[in-house]
């Protein structure tokens, strides 16, 4: 498994560890398949209607990088984890809400060291610039997107 993967899955576990994410769905948004793409966004749906959840949504999505410095031997890698809070308010009520979530989320990742296998602790992951974004374009949810960092130079000597 890539350290893109073992990161979003680390950051995943993570979170359903947390007591604020008791009831809701944490999900990795990588499918594999297609078949697998929906039952994840069947496990989304029915947790933001309040099937076997409580209106709320944690997605963990796919790791971004990008390489700051250019011609440094290496490369170097600035890598940022985002993970989509979605709430649905008619189900939530007002026991927990998208921005309640959205901080308990930074809290958990910030300064968090992930083991990604027996040999690799990737350096902390830490909360930067815009780490907390309310997102548009979701018709009746409440949504941010919770954004971390992490510095990364394992790829020297690669080919």
């Amino acid at each position: 498994m890539s350290i893109l993967e073992q990161l979003q899955a680390a950051a995943a576990a993570r979170l359903g560890a947390e007591p604020e994410f008791a009831g809701v769905s944490v999900s990795v948004i990588r499918p594999r398949s297609e078949e697998e793409a929906v039952l994840i966004q069947i496990a989304i749906d029915n947790a933001l209607a309040g099937v076997g959840g409580n209106g709320l949504a944690a997605l963990v999505q796919m790791p971004t990088l990008s390489a700051p410095m250019p011609n440094a031997p290496g490369p170097v890698i600035d890598m940022a984890l985002t993970v989509r809070i979605i709430e649905n308010p008619l189900v939530s009520g007002a026991r927990r809400s998208a921005e309640d979530l959205a901080l308990a989320t930074l809290s958990a990742l910030h300064h968090y060291a992930p083991r990604l296998d027996d040999l690799t602790l990737l350096n902390p992951l830490f909360a930067d610039g815009n780490c907390l974004e309310p997102v548009d374009g979701f018709a009746g949810k409440i949504v941010y997107d919770v954004t971390v960092k992490t510095k990364y130079d394992g790829l020297a000597g690669r080919n």
